[in-house]
Parts: structure tokens; sequence; C-alpha cells
């Protein structure tokens, strides 16, 4: 009847509707098809009905944690440091993985220097290694409540340990819940596995694949547990110096590098730079669709000669590349600093534009180690930096991020770094 009806006047609006249809019915189709893929138990109890909060008073306490970013099958997220109460667990193969948690209730139920009972918090962490499908060094972690962080009590026993986690950033995934406390850490195998699987697909390399964790979040009295499995992102490999990488007193023959003022940024383990740049003339190209080495290789060419006066181009160090922070793995622009920026021959392929850099100051991490690419490095690191400066408190902008890459003739230093806009 709405063909009848539609047939010759409104032709093209029925075949805009019938486009608009089918485009519904493929998107409710491929995200249904997608949660499938993620072998996520549909059932599974989502952490806003377990944990404590402003929408969910009568939760249990969890430890705090920061979505970075939700991938479907799995999720990034930061923790910060805090403290837990930890034992070392004699594991044996097959041994019930719920049944080892009686080891740690002593200290809870009051086994500790001030003599407090602490009350239940989720989740309860179990961390180990893996060496050839064999378990190593399991152990089990109690978050700390939070009126306890700023001064937690000590442990009476020997065997618990107290400690302060650092900051760091987990790729987690949700396998579901459990009805029975008959699961071994080997049980969990398959799933470990589909996680590292799911990792390669996303292009996430820098994954300490070894150590393995999981949350458990448990209510006892209803018999369900929401589990969670995850990786931890590696450490953070030290970047060369500048000083090493770049024209100085102790390396006279280094390449010049645009360098602004800096200040280490207090607590981020001395990790983070606060940098205010001076305005200065820059060669850039616009990227759109293309990909960062293409822009980088024109920038390239440019600088040795393809523009109207057909003469090398000085320029001093980084590369530098915009990135939307929606869509960290992607460049949206790559530049260079001209070190000549007012007499500088104008480029001959139209996509590059000479412009100012205007004065600003940005928070700045440096990293060492090969760049596999944006998926495999760059935004990891970016997320490892916004981490870092949640964890110092301190204001910068989310549009945007910026990279910046010193290459080294001699190939002998490495340095790359990820830097935000600076917002106090």
């Amino acid at each position: 009847r709405i063909q009848i009806l539609f047939e010759n006047k409104y032709k093209e609006t029925l075949e805009m509707v019938q486009m608009i249809f089918l485009t519904l019915m493929m998107s409710s189709f491929m995200t249904i098809a997608s949660v499938k893929n993620c072998r996520v138990d549909a059932d599974s109890l989502p952490l806003r009905k377990i944990c404590k909060s402003s929408f969910n008073r009568y939760g249990v306490e969890c430890a705090p944690f920061e979505t970075r970013r939700s991938r479907g099958c799995f999720e990034t997220r930061s923790y910060p440091r805090m403290y837990w109460v930890s034992t070392k667990i004699p594991w044996k193969r097959k041994k019930k993985l719920l049944k080892s948690t009686t080891s740690i209730q002593g200290y809870i139920a009051g086994d500790n220097d001030q003599g407090v009972c602490l009350s239940v918090t989720f989740p309860t962490v179990f961390e180990f290694k893996s060496n050839n499908n064999k378990v190593e060094n399991v152990h089990l972690s109690y978050y700390i409540p939070s009126d306890y962080q700023e001064d937690p009590p000590e442990p009476s026993s020997s065997k618990t340990v107290l400690y302060q986690s650092q900051p760091r950033l987990l790729y987690v995934k949700p396998i579901g819940f459990w009805v029975d406390k008959n699961v071994a850490l080997e049980d969990l195998a398959g799933s470990f596995n589909q996680l590292k699987k799911e990792l390669k697909k996303a292009n996430i390399y820098d994954v300490d694949l070894d150590h393995h964790i999981i949350f458990v979040y448990c209510y006892f009295w209803e018999r369900k547990c929401r589990v969670e499995l995850a990786f931890m992102q590696l450490p953070l490999i030290p970047p060369s110096p500048l000083d090493k990488v770049c024209e100085s007193a102790s390396t006279p023959d280094g390449p010049k590098c645009f360098r602004g003022d800096a200040t280490e940024v207090e607590g981020t383990h001395g990790l983070v730079e606060k940098r205010t740049y001076p305005e200065a003339t820059v060669i850039l190209r616009y990227l759109e669709n293309d990909k960062y080495e293409d822009g980088l290789k024109e920038l390239i060419e440019y600088i040795y000669g393809e523009n109207e006066a057909e003469q090398m181009v000085l320029k001093k160090l980084p590369f530098v590349s915009s990135n939307a922070i929606y869509e960290p793995t992607a460049a949206t622009a790559v530049w260079t600093i001209l070190k000549n920026g007012q007499s500088a021959p104008k480029p001959t392929n139209d996509k590059l534009t000479i412009t100012k850099f205007q004065k600003a100051t940005f928070y700045v991490l440096g990293f060492g180690g090969i760049v596999k690419g944006f998926k495999e490095t760059y935004g990891a690191y970016f997320e490892k930096l916004c981490m870092l400066l949640d964890d110092a408190k301190v204001n910068y902008s989310k549009d945007l991020y910026l990279t910046l890459d010193y290459t080294h003739s001699s190939g002998e230093f490495r340095r790359h770094e990820v830097a935000v806009v600076a917002l106090d």
C-alpha cells in the first residue's frame, strides 16, 4: 500500500526511507553480532548494581577506576594509586578460586594493628604470572576502604602485606558470573586467550601478557559473581634525554630542536613536564583522509628542495602531529618548525602551508622505543599521560593531543612525546 501511494510523486522519498530502514537493520545486526563475538555473558551483573554510588547507596564500596575507552569486547581503565592488603596463595593445579579468599579474612575481621573490623569491599583481586601455561606466584588482594586509605591498618600476620599500588592502565574484559565456587584458574585460560585475540585485533601490543589479573565481585548470599579479566599495559620505556637527542653542550653535533621552558609536574613521578613553547613559523600539512606517513613524506620533500627556491630548508625537530582525542588513533595534521621562518621559500605542493604556531603551554610525556603506529604506540601513551595528569589533579584540554617525534640520523637515540594543552 505504501508503494502504491508513493509510486510516482514520492518515489525518491520512498527509496530514501527504504535505505534508512535497511541501514538501521544492518547496524542492529552488526551490533548484535559484535556483542555475540565478544562472548560476554548477557546476564553479567553490571557494576552499577554492585558498587556503592549516589545512584546505589546500598551497594558495596568498590575500588575506584576511570573508564578511558570502551571497545565493545573490552575497555581501557586507569586505576589510581591506592592501598591494598595482599597475601601469597600456595597454589595447586585445579585449586578452587573462590575458596582461597578465606586466607585474608582475619585482617578484615580485626587482626591488624588498629584492631578495627573493616567492611567488605570489591573486587577481590587475583594476580599471577603464567609461564608456559604454568601458574606461578598467585597473590590475593583486598582493597582498603576509602575511610582508611589515609591511615590504613597494618596487618598483624606476617603472611599478609600492606602495599600501595602505583597508577596503572588495564585492558579489562567481563566474562559473566558463576553460580558455584567450582572454578579454578586453569578454567579461565580460554577467556584470557580470547582477550589476547581481541587486543591484537584492536592493534594493542604494549601489554604484559604474562601478568594475569582477575577481578571478582561476589554476592555470596545471591551466589552471583561478576568476573573480569585484565592485562596490564607495559611500563613506560625511558626516552633518550633531550640533551642527547638535540644540539647541546653535551651533543654539539646534534640537530637543532624547538625547545620550550619546562618544569616537572608534581605527582607524576617525574614523567610529565609542563612545557611552554614560544611563537614560531611552521610548515604544515592537513591530512584529512591521508595517512600520517604521507604528510610526513611531503614535509621532508619540501625540506630537501621541493620548493620554489629549490633549496634545502633548515628546520628544527621535532616533527609534530595533532590528533583528535575522540579518535586518538589517527592524525589530523602534521608539521615541523622552520628555523628561518620569515625567509622560508614557498612550497610547490599546494597541500603544504606556511603558518604561525602561537605561544602555548603543554603537558608532555616522553618515551623511548620504536613507534609501531598511532594505534599501537601513541594512542596508548596518550592514555597513560591522561592517567598521570588526572592522578596529579591538573587541568588540560580534552579536544586534541599532539605527538612529537625526534629522529636522530645515527639511530642511537630514540625519543617520542605525547602532549596535551595545559589549562592552568
